[in-house]
Parts: C-alpha cells; structure tokens; sequence
C-alpha cells in the first residue's frame, strides 16, 4: 500500500548540507532518501522503513556513498586545480581551490562566472569569490550527490534545449533555479548577481 505525505519530505546531504532541501527542488515531488539521496522505490513515508528510508545504516556509509557517486568529478576537479597551481582549502567537506590562473579560466567560459562546482570541488576566482558564492555552489555539490556521474549531462542537455528555443540556457535551467532559490531567500533575482556556474 502506498502512503501519500501531506508535506513534500525533504533530503539533504550528510556532508555537504548547510539547511535542507524540499526534494521537490528537482525531482517532481518524488521522495528521496535523507542520508543516500536516492528515489525511495516504494513511495511510502520514513515510518515504512524501507531499505532506502533504513536509518540504521551506519552514517560513515552513507558519507561513503556520497562520495563516490560524485568522485568523477571530484578527481576531476582536484587535478584540473593542480594542472591551475590552485590554492586548495576544505570546508564542510568540500575542497575549494582559487588561484589566478583558476580565475583566468573562470573568466574564459561562456558565462562570466565566480565559480564553479565539479563533484565535491568547487573552483573559485579567489577566496573572497569562494564566500559569496558558498550556498550557491553548495546546492550544486548536493546535486552532484545526488545525480552523480549523469549530472553534466543532464545539465548540458537542458541548457541546449532552452537555448534551441531561444531561452536563456543558464538562468533558466532548473539546477541553476534552484541554486539561485536556495542561495538568495529573500526573492532576488539572479540577474542582480554575478553568474556562478555549476
């Protein structure tokens, strides 16, 4: 029997999470697991304890999850900072790594952007750039945690489509509006910031 909650539930990541998320954000109002962030197959309430709700698994395994859904990213990103001479820095779990060269490529993309997320790295033009955009990037870290290795693509594969019908590819992908939700509460547009890049 499935069990309809009356309130979205939410889920947040056991590393990286600073508040947590409705998972409604980018998942049509699906359940997710708390802990792993994957879509609880059965659709019922936490209470139903069923294996992806099952709160008894140790959460050193859950962290370890996490970890390696995204570590191709992750890996990623820490040599593309080595290859930059970055400057490497961890916080809440995330390494962040700015530098001038790191800028200098910041600076050459698509979109002029402050930072940018690759797994559990986030790039920066310099430490202050890595502060203001820290919630911002966080949401895209949890969505590689939970899109894992897909998530690239699906990102491209929506900005291409918004941009073939002649709709702002960066702005309004879902990923980027729900970055730009969590970060700014109080309704300010994006367009009022400089643009952050997932």
């Amino acid at each position: 029997m499935k069990i309809t909650a009356k309130k979205p539930l939410k889920w947040s990541s056991p590393i990286s999470s600073e508040r947590p998320v409705h998972c409604h954000g980018i998942a049509n109002k699906r359940y997710f697991n708390t802990a792993l962030m994957v879509r609880c197959p059965c659709r019922v309430e936490p209470s139903e304890r069923c294996f992806f709700w099952n709160t008894s698994v140790p959460n050193g395994l859950r962290i370890l999850v996490v970890y390696l859904w995204a570590s191709p990213y992750t890996m990623l990103g820490i040599m593309i900072g080595l290859l930059l001479g970055g400057r490497f820095q961890r916080t809440g779990g995330v390494i962040e790594i700015y530098g001038p060269q790191v800028a200098a490529v910041l600076a050459r993309l698509p979109v002029n952007a402050m930072a940018m997320t690759l797994g559990h790295v986030v790039f920066g033009r310099t430490r202050k750039a890595l502060e203001i955009t820290r919630l911002h990037e966080r949401v895209h870290v949890r969505q590689y945690e939970h899109w894992g290795i897909v998530f690239v693509p699906a990102y491209l594969l929506e900005s291409i489509w918004l941009y073939a019908r002649k709709r702002d590819g960066y702005l309004e992908n879902h990923f980027e509006v729900e970055a730009y939700a969590e970060a700014m509460p109080n309704g300010s547009s994006p367009n009022e910031q400089q643009s952050t890049k997932p």
